[in-house]
């Protein structure tokens, strides 16, 4: 199935991950796909030291630097495209059953690849693998096909007080 968090509120990467913690804890083997991630936040630490690759793996295609108007480039959309490249190979795979699309929804929104190819790609595979795409501001086209989408809604954040991410907490 095809699962979606979504919105401006804390927590879609962690509902990612944890929904990869899970399918590991009954032995299946999980994928995760950073896009637009290029710095090694603590979840990139902790599963490649713990699991080394081998129930749940964790790869990053991004440029390093935040996607905003006017300064995305060519770079960002080569990380995208190879992630997804990336992406389809887990999806091919027997040993996978679970697919992390991370922050896709992000790079989908600022255009760096195509909806229509990437709702091609994971309509393919639906009923046999679960999908999960996270990221704020999901396209309308990608909520229509999926059969999980839970919005995170701020309702309070530290950051509105001018207190900056903390280290092990929001990365």
């Amino acid at each position: 199935m095809i699962h979606v968090y979504t919105g401006n509120g804390k927590g879609k990467t962690t509902a990612g991950i944890g929904q990869a913690l899970r399918a590991a804890g009954h032995g299946y083997k999980a994928e995760i796909i950073q896009f637009a991630k290029a710095e090694r936040g603590g979840e990139y630490n902790i599963i490649k030291k713990v699991f080394k690759g081998k129930k749940i793996d964790i790869n990053q295609f991004g440029s390093g630097k935040y996607l905003i108007p006017g300064n995305i480039d060519n770079k960002d959309i080569e990380k995208a495209e190879a992630g997804m490249k990336y992406a389809e190979k887990a999806l091919k795979s027997k040993q996978t059953k679970v697919i992390v699309l991370d922050e896709i929804n992000v790079v989908l929104h600022y255009g760096l690849l195509k909806i229509d190819t990437v709702k091609k790609i994971i309509s393919k595979y639906r009923k046999i693998k679960e999908i999960i795409l996270t990221g704020q501001s999901c396209p309308d086209g990608i909520i229509k096909i999926a059969d999980y989408v839970t919005e995170m809604k701020e309702v309070k954040h530290p950051f509105k007080k001018g207190i900056k991410a903390r280290r092990g907490i929001e990365y």
